[in-house]
């Protein structure tokens, strides 16, 4: 088990390296009214980058969204890597890799100008060819997202095929992630069954108890704030407060 928790590390690392391999290509072409296509890797989407369109060269602003994803897939690369070192590491790989993939998968289900920057093509344009004809994603992008769900899964099988082989070597002595995920849930069911529930009239004394003592605190320190006030205005001259 231990061999294959370690080769399930090793995919999940190759996983999170694709990801961030596919920043170096397109992400998204533009293609405009007149026929042209522009595409857009995505490193530029992250950091911005100048489009020569016409005889004009216009600057795209960066995306914090994709430079969002971009960072959490490094950090699901070197977690997973440390994770061969340190147990906790591969939690916090799975983490990681598994917010990657939820941010690419948003930004597939939404309009792509949502979170890219495409106003040289929408904004400020006079020529007519310089409107969007179609925008669409590209087979880079896809693959970013199936790597990053794909690293998600080999680290969480990992981690858990890890934790089944130590739990075995330890003769019983030690729970596996799933059962102490389980004993933790019977506790809380356990501690919520021994709620001794008051019944109405209990209720209704207790809530005629507090709103009475809620009543009786508010007129005393109203009272107190109203002959502080007094005094100090007497203290001062008399001003009138």
């Amino acid at each position: 088990m231990k061999q294959i928790s370690m080769v399930l590390r090793a995919l999940s690392c190759a996983a999170a390296a694709v990801v961030i391999a596919m920043f170096l290509f397109d992400f998204i072409t533009v293609t405009s009214a007149a026929g042209q296509s522009y595409g857009m890797t995505g490193l530029e989407m992250c950091f911005g980058t100048s489009q020569t369109i016409g005889d004009a060269a216009m600057q795209t602003a960066k995306s914090a969204k994709y430079l969002f994803a971009l960072i959490l897939s490094l950090l699901g690369l070197v977690t997973a890597a440390l994770s061969y070192k340190f147990k906790g590491a591969g939690i916090t790989s799975a983490a990681f890799q598994l917010a990657s993939g939820i941010a690419f998968l948003v930004y597939f289900c939404n309009p792509i100008h949502r979170f890219a920057d495409l106003r040289p093509f929408t904004y400020g344009a006079t020529d007519q060819g310089l409107k969007i004809a179609s925008v669409r994603f590209e087979l880079f992008f896809i693959i970013a997202l199936a790597a990053a769900i794909a690293g998600f899964v080999f680290i969480t099988a990992a981690v858990l095929i890890g934790d089944k082989a130590e739990a075995l070597a330890s003769n019983g002595a030690r729970k596996t992630i799933p059962q102490r995920i389980g004993r933790w849930f019977k506790g809380i069911i356990g501690e919520i069954k021994k709620i001794v529930w008051p019944g109405k009239n209990t209720v209704f004394k207790n809530t005629v108890v507090v709103l009475t003592m809620c009543l009786i605190i508010g007129a005393f320190i109203w009272i107190v704030d109203f002959g502080f006030a007094k005094l100090l205005g007497l203290i001062l001259g008399g001003i009138d407060l």
